[in-house]
């Protein structure tokens, strides 16, 4: 097993690959930006924040299950996190969305 920091860089320099191997609207050079700073967040548990990070990845790279998940993941907690009922419920049914298209 290895220890939390070597997930973590693997994590990370996994994600950079993906992003760099694919690249559809985005430049090289965003994408890598929004995958650092998507996944610096999310560390953080700053997950709202990471948000629009992870929205950039996914529809630059919409087959990636992974950060399908994650995106979905600060879906959730931004709908927990809202006091709008209605952007919790969006939020919501995105998330909900986000992780039936990670698993397929």
């Amino acid at each position: 097993m290895l220890p939390k920091t070597a997930k973590m860089i693997f994590l990370h320099l996994l994600l950079i690959f993906i992003v760099l191997l694919n690249v559809n609207a985005q430049t090289d050079a965003q994408l890598g930006e929004a995958t650092i700073k998507g996944v610096q967040l999310f560390e953080q548990k700053r997950y709202i924040e990471a948000l629009p990070h992870f929205e950039i990845l996914v529809k630059a790279i919409p087959d990636n299950p992974k950060l399908r998940f994650l995106y979905g993941f600060c879906l959730v907690a931004q709908s927990k996190q809202t006091d709008n009922s209605e952007l919790a419920k969006q939020s919501s049914t995105k998330a909900l969305e986000q992780f039936k298209t990670a698993k397929q």
